[in-house]
């Protein structure tokens, strides 16, 4: 008994070390976690002060600045990054003094909140926006009865099943662009509008994603879903059968996109909305130049709201070009309208506010390989689901193939459309040289320069003061004589934006010189 119970202390005292050991490891767990929010918090929120981190360095050898954006400069990690100089207008000065590792931390967290909320929360969204839809659902809530009075057979509830699903579908996905550019500029606090732009295009692109696979999925299992309970083996054929159904909600989608969506492109509702509202609401507590502004200020073609349209269309069509080749035909009928609308409003209606040298085209590329993969696999699944085991087998080395391709263009062309080799950059020093012409002579000082501190001084405009009659009408706005020979100035201007565009390229010695001069972050 003696042993025993010293048998008994010693694994008493053993599970009281591994107690303590617990307790211990917890303790600086929590701690590591406290220190670590502690941390990361000030980045997640307002960041640390401190100043820029982002400089211009001004060289006058395209050889030099083609070297110093391929060398290391520095040995630590992330201390010096070079890259080419952006265009000036591309540059959005307020977020320059946010440093890198801010905007690191705030992009990881901005880009895994967003697909966290894509996967789970987007598509109850989705089922929801459809639910709302479904009148006979409807009908037994309360303070809706009176949508039984309405026939099932009528017009308007063949229509309200038809369309509405997708129209309010349509117009959720709509907002997102909104929301991820605010998201990008103000969170996360992206330097260039370039950036703003390609990151909105990602993350647009993926939510279209997963719009279209969520309402294939669950269209397939509302359908097979009972059948498969009655004949449980029966299933892959159930569910095989059912997935060229939902080829005509894809169908409705495209429509849409191309007969509503086009006629929205080319009446250009915003500029209306902002012009009316100011008329209505604002007009009597804005000075003139607020109204300058708004008269004259020129559109500008955002390639992250309205390239992940297309790319929607496209994947749409190479998943359901095999299954259903019928929807072929309103994918053509929306790129015959998009390129006839688009090619107008590019004309006359659109002004670029920045040039990025093409940059957005390897992106397009990868979300389209990412497409294509993505209509391979679909076939795939729906082969096996038929029982079509050797098309699946023929299928299936495709996806390693685009995959395949997408690294070897990205390790081989890429790098070669981006950056210009030494071997044309010393050439073209050489024809400077020997020209009477040199790129450093025109070139301005303060191009790089923040326009508040670089701009010539500007004179206040006298504020307009408004009097009411007495006889009670609206107020009428009278304006200075300062103020009137400002206004009569500005008739003068140019309504076509092409004169303002030229000038604008050239009056800061223009674009050629951009890409010798390079930017250190």
């Amino acid at each position: 008994s003696q042993l025993t119970l010293e048998a008994g202390k010693g694994v008493s005292r053993e599970a009281l070390k591994e107690v303590h050991a617990v307790a211990d490891g917890a303790v600086l767990a929590t701690k590591f976690v406290a220190t670590g929010l502690k941390i990361m918090l000030p980045q997640l929120t307002k960041g640390h002060p401190s100043k820029s981190s982002s400089g211009f360095v001004t060289l006058k050898s395209r050889c030099a600045a083609t070297s110093a954006k391929l060398l290391l400069l520095s040995p630590h990690k992330s201390s010096i990054i070079v890259s080419s100089a952006p265009d000036p207008r591309d540059i959005i000065w307020e977020n320059c003094t946010v440093s890198l590792r801010d905007m690191w931390v705030r992009g990881v967290f901005a880009s895994v909140s967003v697909g966290l909320f894509a996967a789970v929360g987007f598509i109850p969204l989705l089922a929801f926006l459809s639910g709302i839809s479904n009148i006979s659902a409807l009908r037994a809530y309360p303070g809706l009865e009176w949508l039984s009075s309405i026939p099932p057979d009528g017009w308007f509830i063949q229509f309200v099943a038809s369309q509405f699903p997708v129209a309010l579908q349509i117009a959720l996905v709509c907002t997102i662009p909104l929301l991820m550019t605010a998201l990008a500029r103000r969170y996360e606090r992206k330097k260039k509008l370039s950036a703003v732009e390609m990151s909105v295009m990602s993350r647009y692109y993926t939510f279209q994603l997963v719009q279209i696979y969520s309402t294939l999925i669950s269209s397939t299992l509302f359908h097979t879903a009972r059948s498969a309970i009655d004949h449980p083996g029966c299933i892959f054929q159930l569910l095989g059968g059912s997935v060229p159904r939902v080829a005509s909600y894809f169908v409705q989608m495209i429509t849409i996109k191309a007969l509503f969506g086009m006629g929205l492109e080319l009446s250009r509702p915003w500029p209306l909305l902002r012009v009316v509202w100011y008329q209505c609401c604002t007009k009597h507590a804005s000075g003139s130049r607020t109204r300058e502004k708004l008269y004259h200020e020129t559109s500008y073609f955002m390639p992250g709201w309205i390239y992940p349209n297309f790319l929607l269309v496209i994947v749409v069509c190479m998943t359901y070009a095999v299954i259903v080749p019928f929807i072929l035909v309103p994918g053509i009928l929306y790129f015959m309208l998009a390129y006839t609308v688009y090619k107008h409003q590019l004309l006359y209606c659109y002004v670029p506010k920045y040039e990025t040298g093409g940059a957005l085209f390897f992106h397009l590329y990868g979300y389209t390989l990412t497409g294509l993969n993505f209509s391979n696999v679909t076939m795939m699944g729906y082969f096996g689901l038929k029982g079509g085991w050797p098309q699946f087998a023929v299928l299936l080395p495709l996806v390693p193939i685009v995959e395949g391709l997408r690294y070897y263009f990205s390790l081989t062309h890429r790098p070669r459309c981006q950056t210009l080799s030494l071997e044309a950059v010393r050439e073209l020093d050489r024809r400077w040289a020997d020209s009477s012409l040199c790129p450093s002579e025109n070139f301005d000082r303060h191009l790089y320069r923040q326009p508040a501190l670089s701009e010539d001084p500007v004179e206040p405009v006298p504020w307009c003061e408004e009097r009411h009659s007495s006889a009670g009408r609206s107020p009428r706005v009278t304006y200075s004589p300062q103020e009137e020979d400002r206004l009569e100035s500005v008739v003068l201007l140019p309504l076509s934006p092409q004169p303002a565009q030229l000038e604008l390229l050239t009056s800061k010695g223009g674009l050629g010189g951009v890409s010798q001069y390079g930017s250190a972050e």
